[in-house]
């Protein structure tokens, strides 16, 4: 993983401590690499219960791709 991706995932989890639901903008989500590793991150947060995910992708075949890695995640996650 990249150490710029790292530090964003870590500062976003640190934020997220103590709610209930929250709200992720990416703006060119592309494969979705990094929302999933956030994810999974976030999913360590026992008071969180909702996270709703707004991608903004140019690339057709990459939101797919991205759409279909985030159904696949939300199977296996709580």
């Amino acid at each position: 993983m990249l150490t710029a991706q790292a530090l964003v995932n870590n500062l976003i989890y640190q934020h997220t401590k103590g709610n209930h639901s929250i709200t992720l903008l990416d703006i060119g989500i592309g494969r979705g690499i990094q929302i999933i590793r956030l994810l999974k991150l976030l999913n360590q947060i026992s008071d969180l219960e909702q996270v709703n995910i707004i991608g903004i992708e140019l690339f057709e075949p990459a939101l797919t791709h991205t759409t279909n890695q985030l159904q696949q995640l939300s199977e296996v996650l709580r």
